[in-house]
């Protein structure tokens, strides 16, 4: 169980922080809406300037350049001056800046061109759709807050209940009831908050920007047409204007086209009597005499490339057979060092003969080496041979006496149990026959089943520690007889007595077992 103060008070924070978020909030959606209704407050209105017409292209030339007649001021010359049609608002409204920085750039992007008023409704109504959107978006949150801080208080209540028994169920339930008590007072002021927003404020600002802008709209379609249709006619007129311009400037440049046609005819004829002059003073003849001249000089030049060839070719003989000289020096100094070198080789043959002589003589001494030391081995090798035999003989002789020893050990062992066991049988019966039994004493029985456990166990590790060491015995002795003979031990037919022993110790530690198990009984009852 949660105590009830601290999620009490959590919860009283909790409330409390969403109501003031509900209030803060509503306050902001209050500002939104006074600001989507005063939107049209100011309309926007038409106005003529006039711009240089070399602006014309640039919207923001266009803006920055454009001139407003004051009342009874004369219009500019339209050859140098374009009359245009701009939106102008005193209103400080961003919507409305916005909506008059859109149509100005649609009106002067399509100057002088048809304008679809379809497109300037479409810019209105986009503004202001969109902060329509955002108003009608915020609008129900109060209602959301207020429904989660219900499901918050709900929680926190539960939270709060004590244990439900006989005792604190009415305490229980009653905890639930003012956590949910102070939740519901946050979900009545999201109602209050939404329901004002909506029904007094949303409704009725919505109702007077629609009325506005559709005055806006009528105000543009009566308004600005008519002064789009004016700038058609205005657009026509200056290409009338340029055209006839035109027509002017082509005849002075025809004009001025005549006269150059007529000096150039004129500077032909006289270049025609100028030929006709030269002619008749034999111009001709000496044009073929500088023509054979001239082929006769492309006729030396090509002997004379023939020449600078034949030079190149006697220098680089004259090159080569500098290199051949100083080739003929290196081929004298080239023979000194072979026959440095065949000298080195000389003395390189006969230091290598008197090595290869030593060589053989340390050979045949390695030999001699080799052949000491065989038979040096073939005589150590017999002789542990023969030892080892003689161990192997010694092991197995050990072996025979063992058998026989333990045999013997066995045997008074078991004479001594049955002699041992007779005299206490005897004791036994003695004991009951004048003695009536008294089998309180019987409840030490419960003990032998413990103990014999212990006895069987402590004789079976000593049979195994006895096994494994009799088993490494034998390996041992297999390895040692196979590395001195060469041959493997398990076909000799001595294995076959140590077999029959180990089965005669098991059977002996059995007997032994059950012995001492009957001498353990027969010493209680002769407590009785």
């Amino acid at each position: 169980m949660i105590s009830e103060e601290p999620v009490y008070i959590a919860e009283l924070a909790v409330i409390v922080a969403v109501v003031l978020f509900q209030v803060v909030h509503t306050f902001r959606v209050y500002l939104n809406i006074r600001s989507l209704r005063s939107v049209f407050r100011d309309l926007l209105l038409v106005r003529n300037g006039y711009v240089e017409r070399r602006y014309l292209g640039n919207s923001d030339l266009i803006l920055a350049n454009t001139v407003y007649l004051s009342p009874g001021e004369d219009p500019p010359s339209e050859a140098a001056y374009a009359r245009i049609t701009l939106t102008e608002t005193e209103s400080k409204h961003e919507i409305l800046l916005r909506i008059k920085m859109a149509l100005n750039t649609y009106l002067l992007n399509n100057y002088g061109a048809s304008v679809n008023f379809g497109i300037i409704r479409d810019l209105v109504d986009r503004e202001v759709d969109s902060k329509d959107e955002e108003i009608s978006q915020s609008l129900p949150t109060p209602l959301y807050l207020g429904l989660a801080a219900t499901m918050v208080g709900i929680i926190f209540g539960l939270f709060a209940m004590p244990d439900i028994d006989g005792h604190n169920f009415t305490q229980g339930i009653n905890t639930l009831i003012d956590g949910v008590k102070l939740a519901m007072t946050a979900s009545l002021s999201g109602l209050l908050c939404t329901t004002v927003l909506s029904s007094f404020f949303y409704k009725r600002a919505k109702a007077e920007t629609l009325r506005r802008k559709n005055a806006q709209l009528s105000y543009l379609q009566a308004r600005l047409l008519p002064e789009l249709i004016r700038a058609e006619d205005t657009g026509v007129s200056g290409l009338k204007a340029s055209l006839d311009h035109f027509s002017r400037e082509a005849t002075v440049i025809v004009g001025k086209v005549h006269e150059a046609a007529e000096i150039t005819s004129r500077n032909l004829y006289h270049q025609q009597g100028i030929i006709s002059r030269l002619e008749r003073m034999n111009v001709t003849r000496v044009s073929k005499a500088n023509l054979e001249l001239f082929d006769r000089l492309e006729g030396s030049v090509e002997a004379l490339q023939h020449f600078s060839q034949y030079l190149s070719g006697i220098e680089a003989i004259a090159a080569n057979l500098k290199e051949f000289a100083s080739s003929t020096v290196r081929v004298d100094a080239i023979a000194g060092e072979v026959n440095t070198t065949l000298a080195q080789s000389r003395e390189l043959t006969r230091f290598l003969t008197a090595h290869f002589d030593r060589i053989e003589q340390a050979g045949s001494a390695a030999l001699r080496a080799v052949d000491l030391t065989e038979s040096h081995f073939g005589e150590a090798i017999g002789t542990l041979r023969e030892r080892t035999q003689n161990s192997i003989q010694t092991l197995y002789a050990l072996s025979d006496q063992t058998d026989s020893a333990l045999r013997e050990a066995f045997g008074k062992v078991v004479e001594e149990l049955k002699s041992v066991t007779a005299n206490h049988l005897n004791e036994f019966m003695a004991a009951y026959r004048n003695a009536v039994p008294r089998f309180e004493q019987l409840k030490n029985l419960e003990s032998l089943g413990s103990l014999q456990n212990t006895i069987d166990g402590r004789a079976a590790e000593m049979i195994r520690k006895t096994e494994t060491s009799n088993q490494e015995v034998l390996e041992s002795l297999r390895e040692l007889t196979f590395a001195l003979t060469g041959k493997s031990p398990l076909k000799r037919p001595a294995g076959k007595w140590w077999e029959k022993a180990e089965i005669l110790l098991r059977i002996l530690a059995l007997l032994g077992i059950i012995t001492v198990t009957a001498g353990i009984v027969l010493y209680y009852f002769n407590l009785l």
